[in-house]
């Protein structure tokens, strides 16, 4: 019962046929008269019939060969559907075989089991029964040295009480336990084969029962019936139809919808003449084992209904046993290409109505430049020659649009002059009207500079007289506020020592304004500036919870500059971000070099500056901090500091958001002329 099966590989099965459709005799003389009777009307049809005649050719084609492709496709998932499946039967086959295997060792395991042999102890034998409850197993054979049965136990399925026989069944010609006598002395092996009881095929798995001494006292058989695990195969691949065929191509056992068969051809298969024919086809073209999957794969009806069948090896531990066919039913294969085939129609034809619809759309385009020459034309002949077809194409009707429109040249080449006329002059009188505003800004300007200018100068002039006697005040009012005060008199002092120091820092700012000296630039690292004003305005973050991120470079950024006035701008610009973050923030300070530049930016996460007052922020005394806390010049300082030293300050801001200020620097690498250190 040995025949050997090769691998299996992927095939296409049940080329989908479809008949084409056959021309009629006389069709291309009966269609030319046809044509010849279709009158055409005006320029739109005759672009449009060809477009429509050939849309349907390419249509119809197309939906041949989609219709082709599908059924291809379809027919490859069908035989691979088939192929997988017979790789997961071998799998079931493999875990079943490996049970019978562990079952079988198991019982070997028993230190009694050859005692009991050698003895032909029935009673004490059936006791085996109770591993068919408990295991995977239904069928246990035990054979004496002679190949005589001494018992076996079966568990048919359904069934939960074993059936024992004492029939003493000669089993010596049995191939496993032939193989099994013919070993060598104390080598354990393993052999498989299929056995035929009075009910049930059964595989079966075969090993030497043997004494302390390793001499043999007979062979024990464990197996599954075989319907039973065409029943699980069938189960967990989803096919129709399972078949276990012997080398001669005999019916084994088989699992078939609404039928099954235990009996090698028998019973049922008599009532059914497919199947006949199925395996007749077998037995006169065999199936190949050396790999052609198209000998493996049968077409058959049974039951009125269309199977493919594909036949793998039955192979166990190396060992073929037959050949096994698993069935699918063409009916969801057939089924699913006519729904394919009406889909693909469906969408062919709605494709085909909309190439339909846009070459009608494209004809109209055509067509419609030629209708309004038609209409321009009858204008003109009504002395209406302000008309032009604006109408660009290399063809007749481009030259016919062409000599219309020199024909109205004339006319609109004086319309459209004075038009120019008229828009020139208007043209002119905006400009003019720009450069009154600009020279009124640029006046504006030159007054608020001189403004400026006298403020400073007077700011200069009038500063120290008004410091002095504020630091007057001042130095008093902490000297009366060491004395025994009243609580009335003391907060009244409190009042006159603030409203001084307040005086004084706004004379301070505007001294500072009215200097801004020329710097004193020395080549320093500017790094080290920017670390000294975060340093200065560490406690005003921290009070204010406000995180500080730096991102300076690792190196020194050597510079000339003047230290102390960049600390002031850095300052100012610090207290202001914190400022801007009254609950917490976080304020992100970087530095880098771009071409020979240096940026340093102070990004906030603070309340933001509204877009009105962006292009405001470095005007003099102009301020968006409540009265009393800013006089507006901290900008207005730090912008003239920033502009001594050739650099500029950019602002980027978002209300909600923050604000970003980037003040850039030239890396000038030389003294001023000024004589800067």
């Amino acid at each position: 019962m040995c025949h050997h099966l090769q691998g299996v590989n992927r095939v296409d099965n049940q080329n989908t046929q479809i008949t084409p459709i056959e021309e009629p005799k006389g069709a291309s003389r009966s269609l030319k008269g046809w044509l010849g009777k279709i009158r055409i009307y005006g320029l739109r049809d005759e672009l449009i019939l060809p477009y429509l005649l050939l849309t349907i050719l390419l249509a119809v084609i197309g939906t041949f060969i989609v219709i082709r492709l599908v059924a291809s496709d379809r027919n490859e998932r069908f035989t691979n559907q088939l192929y997988n499946s017979s790789r997961t039967a071998a799998d079931i086959i493999r875990q079943q075989e490996n049970t019978n295997l562990r079952n079988l060792r198991f019982l070997l395991s028993s230190t009694t089991l050859a005692e009991m042999v050698e003895n032909r102890d029935v009673e004490q034998l059936k006791s085996l029964g109770s591993i068919l409850k408990a295991y995977e197993s239904e069928f246990i054979s035990v054979v004496d040295r002679n190949g005589q049965e001494i018992i076996t136990i079966e568990l048919p399925p359904g069934t939960n009480q074993p059936i024992m026989s004492l029939s003493s069944q000669n089993f010596r010609d049995f191939d496993p336990v032939v193989k099994i006598f013919s070993s060598a002395e104390g080598k354990t092996e393993k052999h498989v084969g299929l056995i035929r009881t009075k009910t049930e095929t059964v595989l079966v798995t075969s090993a030497a029962v043997r004494g302390a001494a390793g001499d043999i006292k007979g062979v024990l058989l464990v197996g599954t019936y075989v319907n039973s695990l065409l029943t699980t195969i069938k189960e967990q691949t989803l096919v129709n139809h399972v078949m276990l065929l012997d080398e001669n191509y005999e019916i084994i056992s088989q699992i078939i919808p609404e039928i099954s068969v235990s009996s090698g051809g028998e019973a049922t298969l008599a009532a059914s003449p497919e199947l006949e024919n199925l395996l007749q086809s077998l037995k006169t073209q065999g199936l190949d084992a050396a790999g052609d999957v198209k000998k493996n794969l049968r077409s058959y009806d049974i039951n009125q209904r269309s199977f493919t069948i594909y036949y793998s090896e039955f192979n166990i531990r190396e060992e073929v046993k037959g050949w096994l066919g698993l069935s699918l039913s063409d009916d969801y294969q057939t089924s699913a290409i006519t729904t394919s085939r009406l889909a693909m129609v469906l969408l062919f034809s709605i494709g085909t109505l909309a190439v339909i619809i846009i070459g009608y759309l494209l004809a109209q385009s055509i067509a419609r430049p030629i209708l309004k020459l038609r209409d321009l034309s009858k204008e003109v002949a009504g002395g209406n020659l302000n008309q032009r077809i604006n109408i660009k194409r290399s063809d007749e009707i481009g030259e016919l649009a062409e000599a219309f429109d020199q024909m109205t040249q004339q006319l609109r080449e004086r319309t459209e002059e004075a038009a120019r006329l008229f828009e020139l002059t208007i043209q002119r009188n905006k400009e003019l009207t720009q450069i009154n505003a600009k020279l009124q800004s640029m006046q504006l300007q030159l007054i608020q500079a001189e403004k400026l200018a006298a403020v400073g100068q007077l700011t200069a002039g009038i500063v120290h007289d008004v410091k002095n006697p504020l630091a007057v005040v001042k130095g008093l009012s902490e000297v009366l506020l060491g004395n025994d005060l009243t609580d009335e008199e003391r907060q009244q002092l409190k009042v006159i020592h603030e409203s001084a120091v307040k005086a004084n820092n706004i004379v301070t700012d505007l001294l500072k304004f009215a200097r801004q000296s020329t710097p004193e630039k020395k080549f320093q690292d500017l790094r080290e500036t920017v670390e000294a004003s975060l340093r200065l305005t560490a406690y005003l973050s921290r009070k204010a919870n406000v995180e500080v991120i730096k991102d300076l470079p690792d190196r020194a950024v050597m510079m000339w500059y003047d230290s102390q006035q960049l600390e002031q701008v850095f300052i100012n610009i610090i207290t202001n971000a914190i400022q801007a973050m009254p609950d917490k923030g976080t304020l992100r300070v970087s530095m880098r070099r771009i071409d020979h530049t240096v940026a340093i930016s102070f990004q906030d996460t603070g309340i933001g500056i509204p877009a009105e007052n962006l292009n405001r922020i470095f005007d003099p005394f102009f301020t968006t901090k409540p009265e009393g806390q800013g006089t507006g010049l901290g900008l207005s300082v730090s912008y003239g500091i920033v502009s001594n030293h050739n650099g500029h300050i950019q602002v980027e801001s978002k209300v909600g958001e923050g604000s970003t200020f980037t003040v850039i620097l030239p890396i000038d690498q030389s003294p001023s002329p000024q004589g800067v250190i």
